[in-house]
């Protein structure tokens, strides 16, 4: 009896461990707001099913945010954009950004999801030209 009531406890705390483990997604903001970590997605441009979110690591300068692939090595998402708008609905714990890439052909979009908390909301919502 106390082999199956062990067992259990041991289910319900790894059931624990990955309810809160897809809850809290990884984010992290540098003390000057200007590095960050966080998750984004490739969008098509003509409408077509977005990719995954992947971490990526990313920068931000006067007027445009370099992104970097993480760890999974989401290469498609590596670039210079410049966010174009803040994209509404979906959840209330997330912000999600439209960025468009800072080239001469500016086809590439992605979106990138932050934590509505983050001192980084503050910095992307003032890039946006209104």
């Amino acid at each position: 009896m106390a082999n199956f009531i062990t067992s259990a406890m041991f289910v319900v705390f790894l059931s624990a461990l990955v309810w809160w483990g897809r809850r809290h997604e990884p984010h992290w903001v540098d003390r000057d707001g200007t590095r960050f970590m966080t998750r984004a997605r490739v969008l098509d441009a003509r409408g077509g099913r977005p990719g995954r979110w992947a971490p990526v690591r990313g920068g931000i300068g006067r007027d445009s945010v370099v992104l970097q692939p993480g760890f999974t090595g989401a290469r498609a998402v590596a670039g210079t954009y410049v966010p174009v708008a803040r994209v509404t609905g979906g959840h209330a714990t997330h912000a999600v950004y439209s960025l468009r890439a800072d080239s001469p052909d500016g086809d590439k979009l992605v979106a990138l999801r932050v934590p509505a908390h983050s001192p980084l909301v503050a910095r992307l919502d003032a890039m946006i030209p209104h």
